[in-house]
């Protein structure tokens, strides 16, 4: 009897140890779950703060007497049509606010146009010689009938310096340059071209009308003055 009676009591005590061990299990899967699930929620945060913030280009930027308040960047691809239009959009907006806006021009080309990336790397040699913005207005308004050799001829009509042209074209030495806009494309997200971002927030359209309301209400949020 008393060896029965230890039976009972040894399997109450397993059992209540067995239950008492599930239970900190499912403590222990909770807390798991809730550390994971902030530290989810952390990284998206983190990654959703730096999609917003393309990384600035000084060397492309058009040329400004003034501060450069607002930022516009575009991420572009020279055989897309879209990115044609929206060129000069943005150029009648450099033109129109002046000083009060910097304008930086990212490579972004698309795997199915078979000229784009060579178009970013001649406009890039141009740009050794000062000349990236004419270069690239070139390019777009004869993207229809664009082929390798107009590359050259683009830089012949607008003076440049042909040797040095030529040679930095028959290198890859811009292709780093145009991967790495690329692949601030690519940490950012865009999924297409143009893409367009107003300091550090993508906007929705390229329209004039549009990016020159944004440009506007930017203003009135930093009390920067209008002309």
């Amino acid at each position: 009897m008393h060896t029965y009676l230890n039976r009972q009591i040894s399997r109450q005590e397993r059992y209540k140890k067995s239950q008492l061990f599930i239970y900190l299990m499912k403590i222990k899967k909770r807390t798991l779950q809730i550390v994971f699930g902030i530290a989810f929620v952390a990284v998206v945060i983190i990654l959703l703060m730096t999609r917003t913030q393309p990384y600035d280009d000084p060397g492309k930027m058009r040329a400004s007497s003034g501060t450069g308040d607002i930022k516009l960047v575009v991420f572009s691809d020279y055989q897309c049509p879209a990115c044609a239009k929206a060129y000069f959009v943005v150029e009648q907006i450099a033109e129109e606010y002046n000083d009060k806006i910097k304008v930086t021009h990212k490579h972004y080309p698309l795997n199915f146009h078979p000229l784009s990336f060579d178009a970013a790397m001649a406009a890039e040699c141009a740009n050794d010689q000062d000349k990236f913005w004419d270069y690239s207005a070139e390019i777009f308004l004869m993207q229809d009938d664009l082929k390798k050799s107009s590359f050259n001829a683009v830089a012949k009509d607008l003076g440049l310096d042909m040797k040095l042209f030529r040679s930095c074209l028959s290198t890859d030495a811009k292709s780093d340059m145009i991967y790495k806009d690329m692949a601030e494309g690519d940490r950012l997200g865009i999924l297409g071209t143009p893409t367009i971002y107003l300091d550090g927030k993508s906007v929705e359209s390229w329209e004039y009308e549009y990016l020159s309301q944004q440009i506007e209400k930017l203003y009135k949020e930093n009390n920067i003055e209008s002309d």
